[in-house]
């Protein structure tokens, strides 16, 4: 059990290293373009979307679920930030 314990904090800080070298690598993607850091994951299955997506630098989550798969979850997700992240609007 105790072999089990470290191999997951091993793995978790693994998982931490490699999220940590892609936002390296992603930051300097779009030069001129202010940053809006986002951390998520979106999903389709049975007839449903979902997403869900953190701020860190604004301390928001926003999550949301659709009962199709053919909307773009970024119809309900982009005003939503326009409205919880003051100057959203003009970053993007």
């Amino acid at each position: 059990m105790r072999k089990k314990i470290n191999h997951r904090k091993c793995w978790k800080a693994k998982t931490l290293e490699h999220y940590e070298k892609f936002l390296d690598l992603w930051k300097d993607a779009d030069p001129g373009i202010a940053e809006v850091e986002m951390l998520g994951h979106a999903g389709t299955t049975g007839g449903f979307q979902s997403f869900i997506y953190y701020l860190p630098t604004q301390n928001i989550t926003v999550s949301g679920i659709m009962n199709n798969t053919e909307s773009n979850q970024y119809q309900i997700l982009l005003p939503v930030l326009e409205i919880l992240v003051p100057d959203f609007a003009s970053q993007r």
